[in-house]
């Protein structure tokens, strides 16, 4: 049985869902003639009843189910990725893994706003460096 079918099944179990049952009714047939009774047979016939089952679910179950369903997809996520969830040891590691990759993360954001703060100065530079040779220009001139 598939994880859909389970899905589906824990659906209509807890929002009930219609099925036909098969019911056997036995019909009697009476004739009458001049008020006086003739002749009775009776038949089996088979009838197709609707019935609507509600099996109620507590919502400690359906919490119960959504929390498995959530750690199993999520050990099977991590088993595709390569960690051992079985082992608390492979766990840490992956959380050191974590760690590092935030400290890298914000290591990179720092170089790269001193890189753009550089960058800005830097492109400053060359007016303010002409601007002072064109001053001392004109003042040697002038002197």
């Amino acid at each position: 049985m598939s994880d859909m079918d389970v899905a589906d099944r824990l659906h209509q179990r807890a929002m009930g869902f219609e099925y036909y049952e098969a019911q056997a009714h036995k019909l009697r047939t009476v004739e009458y003639k001049d008020g006086k009774h003739l002749t009775e047979t009776e038949r089996l016939e088979t009838i197709m009843v609707k019935r609507v089952a509600v099996l109620e679910v507590t919502e400690a179950e359906i919490k119960n189910i959504a929390k498995e369903a959530a750690e199993g997809a999520l050990r099977k996520f991590l088993l595709m990725i390569g960690v051992d969830v079985s082992s608390p040891a492979a766990m840490l590691e992956l959380q050191a893994d974590f760690r590092h990759l935030r400290v890298e993360r914000q290591t990179v954001g720092k170089l790269r706003d001193k890189i753009y703060e550089n960058r800005r100065t830097l492109v400053g530079a060359p007016q303010k460096i002409s601007i002072t040779i064109q001053c001392a220009l004109y003042w040697a001139g002038n002197a």
